[in-house]
């Protein structure tokens, strides 16, 4: 075997919901050698760089045709001079708007290695100083993570990576008041498992050098950090003991709790328990201060015995219960967020599901406007009232009237896509559904140049799994309603465009809502896979953790096999605190993950789970044969993606992501030419620092590969 990669990163594209970072081509030509390990073949790699034909891509430009829509940001932030100059830190990079939010351009794209941002903060002393912390805090199942610090000295022009790669999720970042060399980051850490790398960090050089200050455990990392306003030598930390897998969340716990510093990071006491604050379990909790009463810290905690908002009026001595309005303290997890005006110590702001204000210190709670929901972060200008920012689920919100009017999330490209499919019509058009959002189907191409917003069509309630058009009626499209409260089990979605009907066809219309993975007879991956046959457009095939199979669009669904999961109890819990369960569907495991089917022979399907079975079948479901990869990838790894050849009928590619399953970053390629028989192992031939999303081979040229990763999307220039 004869192979050689590169990456092709495009900028500001997202693909399996992450943003894509600048071209960048590197080059490694990969030969097999013979060694075998039980029923896989190791590829080993050597450099040749001379066996490579150079190949001119300049050509090959990536291009935006949309949705032009909001979808999920972490954090939020006004320039301290500049009026209508506002940023915000998407999942797929940094954006900058000069107009308050009329039009919003990315920042940063050929410096960071990374697309997520978790926190951001200006130097109010020197505007042109700011820095940026990488990865998500919100950490739901799809949450992203991040590479350290970045800085610019220039207001964005160019930056500077300054180290702390292995925070993964930076939750603030606060600078000095006056120095801009004095610099806290609050570290999560790794959301899907133990790491020291996670606290309380500082520096007094601008980034050259960092130092760990407040340090809890491998468990728990910081999730908020606030600054008095009046005395930056005097800090509020929270530490969070959190993990993420798969299969759902463990949060709360020993190791959260509440650090107050005076001198600077230097010396820090634990508050966690101080008067008048709750007994038992904690969660998350958030922290603010205003400018206004820089005595008066609130928190709003997760709490085993008594969850809600409270303030102290002495720096963090004694607390008093405030409220417990389950609209601020609802899905903590997720939430948890609490700020105080600068203007007005008894003005509060909490983003939830929606956008709450208080004008009575956090007694009475007032829902505020929004362009969508869960919110997760605001900021108000400490100069001027009326100027703010907030950030949900649906991109971010400008306003210059105190929250009167806002800014529209229909000028933002920072939509996150599950998958993408293409129809046959000519141009093409691309179908996909969007995070927390809906299904679209998009042009690839207008008469017009640029692609409108009036040429976008909306096919209906989506977020989660794939967008299908019928390849016989182009009217007819198929998604997932996942974020439909109809429909329980897996609801498949017929919409006919033409006459706007949605009709939701369930292949298991039993209320799901609540239960554990393993009382359930059929168990459903969020990400539901299914697909229409390529040899018959009205037979459709859909994963849980059996497969159905419908030949009249879902009004009828047939089991045509066993369970093709591992089945393992322990991961099928309702998980969240003792006191406190999380469930919303996203973590139910023991799922088939992915289903194909050969587009050369009929009947040859091939199914992928995520706790690591792979079966084939070659007679439509008649018998199935367990061909699960058993050396080259750890037990119960997740399949991500299956690839059945579009040239051979005996090949197909399968890749495996282990990030949520084991805090494994490494990527995981495998190739069978015998129906499964026997793999080869091609990870050694993959960057080894980039996980693996997705695998495809060309319709046209046999052996050119397409690999989807977290930062960009390489390619095999020849598997043969």
């Amino acid at each position: 075997m004869n192979c050689n990669f590169k990456a092709f990163k495009p900028s500001n594209i997202i693909i399996v919901m992450k943003k894509l970072s600048l071209l960048m081509l590197f080059l490694i030509i990969l030969v097999a050698c013979n060694r075998k390990n039980n029923n896989v073949e190791v590829i080993e790699n050597t450099l040749a760089t001379d066996k490579i034909p150079e190949l001119d891509l300049r050509a090959l430009q990536w291009r935006f045709i949309g949705p032009m829509a909001g979808t999920r940001a972490s954090v939020v932030l006004g320039h301290p001079t500049e009026t209508n100059t506002f940023y915000q830190g998407a999942s797929n990079g940094l954006w900058k708007t000069e107009d308050a939010g009329t039009y919003w351009e990315p920042v940063g794209d050929e410096y960071f290695k990374s697309g997520n941002i978790g926190a951001m903060e200006i130097s109010e002393s020197n505007p042109e100083i700011m820095y940026v912390g990488m990865g998500e805090p919100q950490m739901r199942n799809n949450v992203s993570w991040g590479d350290g610090v970045y800085k610019t000295t220039d207001g964005g022009n160019t930056w500077i990576h300054l180290g702390l790669e292995e925070t993964h999720h930076i939750s603030q970042i606060r600078i000095h008041p006056t120095n801009p060399d004095i610099v806290y980051v609050g570290a999560y850490g790794h959301a899907f498992g133990p790491n020291p790398e996670r606290g309380v960090y500082k520096t007094t050089d601008g980034g050259k050098t960092w130092e760990k200050v407040l340090y809890k455990s491998e468990k728990a990392g910081v999730i908020d950090l606030v600054l008095n306003p009046s005395n930056p030598n005097e800090l509020f930390a929270s530490f969070w003991e959190f993990e993420r897998k798969a299969w759902g969340s463990k949060t709360g716990g020993p190791e959260s709790g509440m650090w107050k510093s005076t001198d600077g990071g230097e010396n820090w006491t634990e508050i966690t328990y101080n008067n008048g604050l709750p007994e038992g379990g904690r969660g998350r909790t958030g922290l603010t201060m205003s400018a206004a009463d820089t005595k008066r810290v609130y928190a709003l905690i997760d709490s085993e015995t008594k969850a809600g908002l409270y303030v102290s009026n002495d720096l963090g001595e004694n607390w008093e219960f405030v409220s417990n309005n389950f609209q601020i303290i609802g899905r903590p997890f997720y939430y948890s967020h609490i700020y105080a005006s600068p203007h007005d110590a008894n003005e509060l702001w909490s983003p939830n599901n929606r956008m709450f204000m208080s004008k009575d210190g956090g007694k009475t709670w007032i829902l505020e406007p929004g362009i969508k929901d869960d919110f997760h972060d605001i900021w108000i200008d400490n100069k001027d009232p009326n100027r703010m920012i907030a950030t949900n689920d649906g991109g971010c919100q400008v306003t210059l009237t105190r929250g009167k009017t806002w800014s529209s999330q229909y000028t933002q490209k920072v939509s996150q896509f599950y998958r993408v499919n293409v129809d046959n019509d000519f141009p093409y058009n691309v179908y996909g559904s969007v995070q927390d959002l809906l299904a679209y189907k998009l042009p690839s191409a207008s008469r017009w140049g640029g692609i409108s917003g009036y040429e976008t069509t909306l096919i209906g309630n989506g977020e989660i799994s794939s967008v299908i058009p019928n390849p016989k009626d182009p009217n007819i499209v198929y998604n997932i309603s996942g974020g439909s409260p109809m429909g329980s089990g897996a609801p498949f979605t017929v919409n006919n465009i033409a006459t706007g009907q949605n009709e939701v066809r369930s292949v298991w219309p039993v209320p799901l809502f609540g239960l554990n993975g393993y009382d359930l007879k059929y168990r459903f991956n969020w990400d539901t896979p299914y697909f229409v046959s390529p040899h018959d457009s009205k037979t459709i095939y859909l994963g849980g953790n059996v497969v159905f199979k419908t030949t009249d669009e879902g009004l009828n669904w047939q089991v045509i096999s066993d369970d093709l999961t591992n089945d393992i109890k322990d991961r099928q819990k309702i998980t969240g605190t003792s006191w406190l369960s999380e469930y919303f569907g996203q973590e139910i495991h023991s799922t088939i993950k992915r289903i194909a089917e050969s587009p050369l022979k009929k009947g040859v399907i091939w199914s992928g789970s995520d706790d690591g079975k792979i079966y084939i079948t070659k007679n439509g479901g008649g018998n199935w044969e367990d061909i699960s990869i058993t050396d080259g990838v750890p037990e119960f790894s997740q399949v991500y993606e299956i690839e059945p050849s579009p040239h051979d009928a005996t090949t197909a590619y399968i890749v495996f992501s282990n990030f949520n399953v084991y805090d494994d970053y490494k990527p995981y390629i495998f190739k069978t030419t015998d129906y499964g028989k026997t793999w080869i192992n091609m990870s050694s031939q993959f960057p080894q620092e980039e996980i693996t999303r997705t695998i495809r081979e060309d319709n046209v040229r046999k052996g050119l590969l397409f690999v989807g990763t977290e930062t960009g999307v390489f390619y095999f220039f020849n598997d043969s």
